[in-house]
């Protein structure tokens, strides 16, 4: 609006220019602690988190609160860590840490459209990560073992997702406010040196990764900041979380020459990994008419689960010296039978056709992973 008629040229900027200005405050202190049998540590951090946004242009759509410095946000942060390790022999290891937190939001998760106007979502709370594990690891000679169970809480989280509005035929944030989730699991990894040439390994994660409640979610027009709907329930909880597989393995082999070269071959297998989920299609509103358990419903309701895949990756290199320099040559090959047919993740379209209930309309989307692909490194150490 100030810059009225201005013809815009190459280099200049247009549509939305703002800045982000965050200042954070951490002082932390830990002790360690070690004895014959037994070590330990106790840590401790406090903090601030503080940031805001300053708005360079005065928007058209909200000419009172686009530009200029917004009101600042602060966040009182700490985190508090506790372990030990208690040593059963020269070999054998038992160790447990609990881990607690308070984290400041995401900018992008705390202001509704930065883009446009300096709109903070209400009543933003810091996130609370609550986590302990219990490890058993072995070192010997020729073999090691490690096996690790783990639970971790998060609350308190808050998403801010821009997407396309088809029923306003406008650009919309969908802001989902209280989300509380829950990874638990185990880890697993060996190592087997079978000659001093051969080397086995194998790893193994054992996860469920899910939401534990039902969150809120409202809906602003992105053009003029009016909520189409406020805190509506969305039954999240016992749904998966997306962008990683709960279970994965992992298998290689490794040859190490004698004369200063080696060679791995690693296999990787991933399950049970599923779709980013809509929201929207978790709410009473989505399945309001339709049968309940009938195809209809089941088809908006559940969430799909990614069809198993593998991975076969190669490795390989080789050292010289020449003099007092040193020589490295590394290859990769990831992929090597060009598994195109892996999907790595994908989301459910936040569009979704409230009149025909019609799952399809607006189709998933995938990613799926790279071909084959390879590396060369090439270094020299003097």
């Amino acid at each position: 609006l100030d810059r009225p008629n201005h013809l815009v040229r190459e280099g200049d900027r247009f549509g939305y220019d703002y800045q982000i200005n965050s200042l954070n405050y951490q002082g932390w202190g830990q002790i360690n602690l070690s004895g014959r049998r037994v070590d330990g540590f106790l840590g401790a951090e406090l903090g601030n988190t503080s940031f805001y946004r300053q708005g360079n242009t005065r928007n058209g759509r909200f000419p009172e609160n686009s530009q200029g410095k917004s009101e600042v946000l602060n966040f009182l942060t700490w985190t508090g860590k506790a372990g030990l390790t208690y040593k059963i022999d020269g070999r054998n290891y038992l160790s447990g840490a609990v881990f607690a937190a308070a984290n400041a939001p995401d900018f992008n998760n705390a202001f509704v459209s930065p883009r446009t106007r300096d709109q903070v979502v209400a009543d933003l709370p810091t996130e609370k990560v609550y986590s302990g594990e219990l490890t058993y690891r072995l070192q010997a000679p020729s073999f090691k073992f490690r096996a690790t169970g783990y639970v971790t809480e998060i609350h308190d989280q808050t998403d801010v997702i821009t997407f396309f509005n088809d029923l306003e035929n406008t650009f919309g944030n969908y802001i989902l406010k209280g989300l509380d989730r829950r990874h638990i699991g185990t880890e697993w990894g060996a190592e087997w040196k079978v000659t001093p040439a051969v080397t086995l390994n194998g790893a193994a994660a054992l996860g469920q990764y899910y939401y534990t409640n039902r969150a809120l979610a409202s809906v602003v027009q992105d053009n003029t900041g009016e909520f189409i709907y406020q805190d509506r329930t969305v039954y999240l909880k016992n749904f998966h979380m997306d962008g990683m597989p709960q279970e994965a393995f992992s298998f290689g082999v490794t040859y190490n020459s004698s004369r200063f070269w080696f060679a791995n071959i690693q296999l990787n297998y991933f399950r049970k990994s599923f779709l980013d989920f809509s929201p929207d299609r978790r709410t009473a509103a989505a399945v309001d008419g339709v049968e309940q358990g009938s195809e209809q419903w089941n088809a908006i309701i559940r969430q799909e689960e990614l069809p198993d895949g593998f991975m076969l990756n190669v490795f390989g290199g080789k050292s010289w010296k020449v003099k007092n320099t040193f020589l490295y040559l590394n290859v990769g090959i990831n992929n090597i039978l060009n598994n195109t047919d892996l999907i790595t993740g994908g989301f459910e379209q936040l569009r979704f056709d409230e009149e025909s209930r019609d799952v399809n309309r607006f189709p998933n989307r995938y990613f799926y992973a790279f071909g084959l692909n390879y590396f060369v490194n090439f270094s020299v150490r003097i």
